[in-house]
């Protein structure tokens, strides 16, 4: 653990002003202050998994803002206040405090090295292996959804019409497939089986187990650019690149959501006003719920 004194100084800055912005909400604040956290986590982490996982917490967190001081969201969150207690200043408890406690991690542990030291060191599989599982993969993928792609399955009929007869076997082609990312880097071929199952699975309504499988990716690719490249111009450009894809796949994932329900004439302006302010808020529900719980159980 590596505790320098005035990053350690600033840490504890840190924690006591998100210690008292909890305890006296201010919702814009507390976005702001949690947004900051957030860049000085990006900072030492890079294109690192921690801030893939900061990120989600962080667009999370904007969700639960936007309903505070708006009252603007659908989904099982719009459900706060309502069917059950919106515990506001519970819930920026648990989002300020986990971006400090990953900061922390972050800051004064080898966390982050060792996770390059991860992706440096591949898989190890030689590309007869590689080739299998790739297959393996693909006809997983096509077992679960054996149909055409049209985008507007039902989610009764995508998760049943499967002759494998399982959904988990999905999750298992999208693992073999993430194990074989190191033999794609040398074997470019190996990116059609790629953008086959994740065009197949989308074009099946499904699109967190397609986006989880994208952002892996991009992380290794990130940290591949990071170590390989020698200009630093390309390697600047290749990452643009990166992020405008990234940012493109998120407003066609939204767009997604939408059609598969029905919806035509979907506007850009109204794809991004629905990613800024999603609907599925079901991990909102599980925690208004257990809070709920736990303080009906104490009081």
């Amino acid at each position: 653990m590596k505790l320098r004194r005035k990053q350690l100084y600033k840490f504890l800055a840190l924690a006591l002003t998100g210690t008292v912005a909890v305890w006296n909400p201010s919702p814009a604040f507390l976005m702001m202050f949690a947004a900051v956290l957030f860049v000085l986590i990006f900072i030492k982490a890079k294109y690192s998994f921690f801030t893939a996982l900061a990120f989600i917490m962080l667009f999370s967190y904007l969700q639960v803002i936007i309903y505070k001081m708006t009252g603007e969201c659908s989904g099982m969150l719009a459900l706060a206040g309502k069917q059950m207690p919106f515990y506001f200043t519970e819930m920026s408890v648990a989002f300020i405090y986990f971006f400090l406690t990953e900061l922390f991690f972050v800051w004064f542990t080898d966390v982050i090295e060792n996770e390059k030291k991860i992706y440096d060191m591949g898989t190890g599989l030689n590309l007869f292996l590689a080739v299998l599982f790739l297959a393996a993969a693909v006809l997983l993928i096509v077992l679960v959804f054996p149909s055409v792609p049209t985008f507007r399955l039902s989610l009764n009929i995508r998760r049943t019409q499967g002759i494998s007869g399982t959904y988990g076997f999905l999750l298992l082609a999208f693992g073999l497939a993430a194990l074989t990312i190191d033999a794609g880097f040398r074997c470019k071929i190996f990116h059609l089986g790629y953008i086959f199952i994740i065009f197949w699975v989308l074009g099946h309504g499904e699109r967190v187990e397609a986006l989880g499988f994208f952002v892996y990716y991009m992380i290794k690719v990130m940290n591949r650019i990071d170590l390989k490249t020698i200009w630093k111009k390309t390697a600047k450009f290749k990452r643009g690149m990166m992020l405008v894809t990234a940012a493109g796949v998120a407003l066609f994932c939204v767009w997604l959501g939408e059609y598969r329900l029905g919806a035509s004439g979907i506007s850009l302006s109204f794809v991004i006003r629905k990613l800024i302010c999603r609907e599925h808020a079901g991990m909102f529900y599980i925690f208004l719920t257990a809070q709920s719980i736990c303080g009906n159980m104490i009081y």
